[in-house]
């Protein structure tokens, strides 16, 4: 089990701070996310399924603790407020997702964590394309994109496919 301490990020405002989740987080994680499957099935239905039972959580969370995978709890308050993260799709290209506790929505948690999150994983350099992949009934996670920069690229079935390139990107291709 990984023995560092988990990464922390900042809000810029101090009123919030991201957590890397390790898999001691697994059962934390999995006992908000159920409180709120109710609540996320309305804007993504398959999504409300991933996580049936905590061992499913404790799987997914194994592989973010390498370098092309990064998740993080959103704390406020030291309460878990949502989580957001992101992983590597191909080389220099990462794919961005949250959600939000059900009691924390309205607050814009979910947009300015996710600025946290981009800034950081373009800061490293060897991602220039920073993606999000939202189901075509989830108006509000839409919104959020749209509020940090992204573009709609193209809709594929049932999902909006967004994208927002770096800026000072200095990879090497």
């Amino acid at each position: 089990m990984d023995q560092n301490p988990p990464r922390i990020l900042e809000s810029p405002a101090g009123d919030f701070y991201l957590r890397q989740l390790t898999m001691r987080d697994a059962g934390e994680y999995y006992d908000v996310f159920d409180a709120n499957r109710t609540h996320i099935a309305q804007y993504d239905r398959d999504f409300a399924h991933i996580f049936p039972t905590i061992t499913a959580v404790t799987k997914e969370l194994a592989p973010f603790n390498a370098v092309q995978r990064r998740h993080f709890a959103i704390m406020q308050d030291g309460v878990f407020a949502g989580s957001i993260g992101m992983h590597l799709r191909q080389p220099g290209v990462a794919e961005l997702f949250y959600w939000i506790d059900q009691q924390h929505i309205g607050q814009n948690l979910a947009a300015r964590a996710g600025d946290i999150v981009v800034d950081d994983a373009f800061s490293y350099g060897y991602i220039d394309e920073m993606r999000a992949v939202i189901a075509e009934t989830n108006q509000a996670s839409q919104r959020v994109a749209q509020k940090m920069g992204f573009t709609l690229l193209r809709k594929v079935y049932d999902e909006m496919h967004f994208s927002l390139q770096s800026t000072n990107s200095t990879s090497i291709e």
